[in-house]
């Protein structure tokens, strides 16, 4: 960005059925939600088709490569994937 800071772009694509009001209402009701375990949703833009997502930049990856890579050095215990998921999921 113009100010240094790197964020995360996620290019939505396949558009489903979804029409632009409901597109733009579910985008604020996500940006809105603050939990520690998901990424902050900071923005978004649709162009004709086009839908991308701009998330808060993760510098060691994904909670997702976090929870699903074999090959990593630091894996998860199953208790604190269990507090991830019902903290998520509150």
């Amino acid at each position: 960005m113009k100010d240094g800071s790197v964020v995360a772009i996620k290019k939505l694509i396949r558009v489903t059925g979804q029409g632009d009001r409901e597109f733009i209402a579910e985008m604020e009701t996500i940006g809105k939600i603050k939990h520690r375990n998901l990424v902050p949703l900071l923005g978004y833009c649709k162009v004709g088709d086009e839908r991308l997502l701009v998330y808060e930049y993760m510098k060691y990856g994904s909670l997702e490569t976090v929870l699903h890579e074999r090959n990593k050095s630091s894996k998860l215990a199953w208790d604190t994937r269990k507090k991830i998921a019902l903290g998520s999921a509150r």
